[in-house]
């Protein structure tokens, strides 16, 4: 599709008696150059969850390119249980927040489990409400939606550095 072309998205969502509404999401800034060489160091592997599929893909996409091993999760459930299992080795972990989930008991038993990173990506209008979700010196980043290629990649130096320390 011309979204995908220009690196972003076009999502449907069948409201029952609605109708449907299709939203589409293109960066502001040019995606990644996915012809460039990814990075030689040991891959770092992120747990990734988001309740958009095509956002999900997108963004596990971006993460791959840059270098990173990513276990993505189709239900907040899954995500809980692979976070949860201490046989995986996780990093980090990004999770979509939905305006019609209660986030609140999920982000909990998250923390409660591990101690590696978490970013959320709250709905527009959210991050204040995501951000109180976030226990006091806990690896916790916030990052709104909508973002561009740019937010998501400074926030990921923050969250789990791109490159390692000289």
């Amino acid at each position: 599709s011309i979204a995908r072309q220009h690196g972003g998205l076009v999502e449907a969502e069948n409201l029952p008696g609605s109708g449907a509404r299709f939203t589409v999401l293109l960066p502001l800034t040019p995606p990644p150059n996915l012809s460039e060489e990814p990075s030689r160091r040991p891959p770092r592997r992120l747990l990734l969850h988001d309740p958009s599929p095509p956002l999900r893909q997108h963004l596990r996409q971006i993460l791959l390119h840059l270098g990173f091993e990513v276990q993505p999760c189709a239900t907040p459930e899954e995500f809980r249980h692979l976070w949860g299992d201490r046989e995986e080795r996780f990093d980090g972990a990004l999770m979509g927040l939905s305006p019609r989930e209660a986030p609140r008991p999920l982000l909990e038993d998250l923390f409660r489990l591990r101690q590696e990173p978490v970013l959320l990506l709250s709905p527009e209008g959210t991050a204040p409400e995501a951000r109180r979700l976030c226990p006091p010196g806990r690896g916790c980043f916030v990052l709104p939606k909508p973002f561009t290629t740019r937010d998501l990649l400074e926030t990921l130096q923050q969250f789990v550095p791109l490159e390692d320390p000289p």
